[in-house]
């Protein structure tokens, strides 16, 4: 009877040990479960982040073509200018040759 009694306490004590173990694995899987839904929102947050370095990196792009096409446009602006520069003095130079002219003629 007593060893009756014995293995019914063991019984008991393996049963509560037993329910422990369930709930600490249901607490682990709990856990498990939340660092792997942290683990996708981190790497969504980490690929939309790359996605903004993208748009960053091609801004960044987009604004040194512009630089350089604004060099460009400045470069092209002075040369035009110093073509007009060239331009007036010929036709100074012609004003004066047709006052010279003019001035000759009325002699």
């Amino acid at each position: 009877k007593e060893s009756l009694k014995k293995k019914t306490e063991e019984m008991d004590a393996l049963e509560q040990r037993l329910s422990a173990t369930k709930m600490i694995e249901t607490q682990v899987l709990t856990k498990e479960s939340d660092l792997v839904g942290e683990v996708a929102n981190f790497k969504t947050k980490l690929e939309e982040k790359a996605i903004e370095f993208d748009q960053i990196k091609i801004s960044i792009a987009e604004e040194a073509d512009l630089k350089e096409k604004m060099e460009l446009a400045l470069r092209a602006k002075e040369v035009l200018m110093v073509e007009v520069s060239k331009l007036k003095a010929k036709l100074y130079d012609k004003n004066d040759l047709i006052e010279d002219l003019q001035a000759k003629l009325t002699e």
